[in-house]
């Protein structure tokens, strides 16, 4: 497959993926307008709320990649690129509850502007200590243990070149597939759908709580309800379209009440 027959390719079957996965897709956009109401009502007062606030729009804009990448069927790729959304989300909270640790945070890489020095791209003993994964999800409660499950299944199928890269490339029988899949099975398709829906309702609701002090208690608190009453509609969509994975939908958002 040439590039630009790939790239032709592409369109058709985002184009389809629109009106095949329509409900999920239009999920998607909801919650991402969630996201966009929430940068809208937030004015950083707080010292220790500014990288978690910079980092908020990197996690949008991570959102807004992953359900671009879903609508060509691209699911690994929107899983990595959710992945570092979670890894930012964490990075942002533990900031939040330990200002001090911003600066070791800002100056990670020291090196990073020594074109070709041997170091460049190394980072601080103290990034690799304060911002290790275990440091990052090993908390206390159910926000954290939803996001270390789920950066968990986005490291394995996404991030690392190992099993779950090769998933995609093999037919049933375990023959080899071309190197570049789009389309493939509708079930699964539609399960990497409601996982990144999953995943971006945790990382939110992390936000909701570190943002709640610089926004106007009324207007966040509208957020927050529009939010709840939207999730409860989205939970029936699911039960709907993925009964098969409606039961694993429905406990993470048991799991996930209030705010």
């Amino acid at each position: 497959m040439s590039f630009e027959h790939y790239l032709e390719k592409e369109v058709e079957v985002a184009e389809r993926s629109r009106e095949e996965y329509r409900p999920e897709f239009e999920a998607f956009g909801e919650l991402a307008g969630f996201y966009e109401r929430l940068i809208e009502t937030i004015r950083i007062s707080e010292r220790c709320a500014i990288i978690p606030g910079e980092l908020l729009l990197v996690v949008a804009n991570q959102m807004f990649g992953a359900g671009a990448q879903m609508l060509r069927t691209r699911a690994n790729d929107a899983l990595a690129l959710t992945r570092r959304a979670i890894e930012a989300t964490a990075s942002a909270y533990r900031i939040w509850q330990h200002p001090d640790l911003a600066e070791i945070y800002a100056n990670a890489y020291p090196n990073h502007n020594k074109i070709l020095h041997p170091k460049q791209w190394q980072p601080t003993k103290e990034y690799k200590r304060e911002f290790s994964t275990a440091k990052l999800f090993d908390q206390p409660g159910e926000v954290f243990a939803g996001l270390k499950a789920l950066y968990g299944l986005t490291s394995t199928m996404a991030s690392h070149a190992g099993i779950g890269a090769l998933a995609a490339h093999r037919d049933g029988s375990g023959a080899e597939r071309i190197a570049i899949v789009l389309g493939g099975d509708p079930r699964e398709i539609t399960n990497n759908w409601y996982t990144l829906l999953a995943a971006y309702m945790e990382t939110f609701k992390v936000f909701v709580r570190m943002m709640r002090d610089n926004a106007p208690g009324a207007a966040i608190d509208l957020v927050v309800k529009d939010f709840l009453d939207w999730r409860a509609r989205i939970a029936a969509v699911a039960a709907a379209r993925a009964p098969w994975a409606a039961q694993t939908f429905a406990a993470f958002l048991r799991a996930q009440k209030g705010l």
